[in-house]
């Protein structure tokens, strides 16, 4: 066949692919796709979130420093502003959404830790709900096993960007770009790759959680088999060498007066036990004084001036140990984010 007649039945057959409708469907799809990626919402950022929780639950062998609990230190607990205070030192949070304190999870925090530090340290955030009778829902741990039968977190690293861009977005979210007014209610993530998850509402709801987290505590209550499980795991690590922390992560004093009445949680009994064990407990004078967005979750302006105000507490322990004083109370919490 001549050239010319093939070059124009090549052209031919292209425009009558590009007047098909499927192809027009695609196209308009892909621009619509890409404009939505365009759009969304710059305080929507960071690691994405389907590889978040992978990302840490394959952590091993990887730092200095390690923070473990629930949401609330999840929230919490960020690592770079702590580095102010305490350069040098590779600190992770490896809190996750909904964990409670059982023997899985106990077992998976010290091999985060390098075998190879010269200092290691164990820090866990205690609420009453990670201490609660039962498995607690929606457990962020439990589920991240669970993915890596079906997602590969290698996949996920190399993917990272693109996903974030195409991950799908709300109604709520749609809606809530081209006109934010205060009656639209959004929630915005930040998903850091040291652990932190920065996250708050707009509008806030300080009540949001104080009536579930009193039908959770009636039903379920803290464990004393789940606190006799933490308190062997702080021997255990105590002997091998890793210093062990703890403190009581902030919230309202609303949150706070529902886990004394309905939780079971005895704090001052606990924190004896926790001391007994090997433990060093982080003091501070009042832990309601940080803004929180749902009354329980600090916001991250917030989360950044309890981490910074924490670290220096924690660097002021750490250097009485290396002189040989005694550590039983590290001071006092000042900063608040009001």
């Amino acid at each position: 066949m001549p050239e010319h007649l093939s070059k124009y039945r090549c052209k031919a057959a292209c425009q009558k692919i590009l007047r098909e409708r499927p192809f027009i469907v695609a196209a308009l799809s892909c621009l619509l796709i890409f404009a939505v990626g365009l759009t969304r919402n710059p305080e929507v950022k960071g690691v994405y979130e389907g590889r978040f929780w992978l990302m840490k639950f394959h952590w091993r062998s990887c730092a200095d420093v390690v923070f473990a609990g629930d949401s609330r230190v999840c929230s919490c607990i960020h690592p770079a502003e702590m580095n102010r205070h305490l350069p040098g030192l590779r600190i992770l949070n490896y809190a996750f959404d909904g964990v409670g304190y059982y023997k899985e999870y106990l077992e998976a925090i010290p091999k985060v830790l390098d075998s190879q530090s010269k200092r290691k340290i164990i820090i866990l955030g205690i609420t009453p709900r990670s201490l609660a009778t039962s498995a607690i829902t929606n457990d962020y741990y439990k589920d991240s096993k669970r993915k890596t039968k079906y997602h590969s977190n290698a996949i996920l690293t190399s993917l990272d960007g693109l996903l974030q861009f195409l991950q799908p977005m709300a109604l709520r979210e749609i809606f809530y770009m081209p006109s934010p007014g205060k009656n639209q209610q959004h929630f915005f993530r930040n998903y850091s790759r040291d652990g932190w998850a920065g996250r708050y509402m707009v509008p806030e709801e300080p009540g949001a959680l104080i009536d579930p987290y009193r039908e959770t505590f009636i039903r379920n209550q803290v464990s004393p088999e789940t606190i006799n499980g933490l308190l062997e795991c702080v021997r255990k690590w105590r002997n091998a060498g890793v210093e062990v922390y703890g403190f009581r992560p902030p919230t309202t004093s609303e949150m706070l007066e529902v886990e004394r009445a309905f939780s079971g949680f005895d704090e001052e009994f606990f924190i004896a036990s926790f001391q007994a064990a090997g433990g060093v407990w982080l003091n501070k004078a009042d832990q309601t004084i940080y803004r929180t967005y749902d009354g329980s979750h600090l916001y991250p302006d917030a989360a950044e001036a309890f981490s910074r105000e924490l670290a220096r507490i924690l660097s002021d322990s750490l250097n009485k140990k290396s002189t040989g004083q005694e550590c039983n109370e590290t001071g006092l919490l000042q900063a608040a984010m009001m």
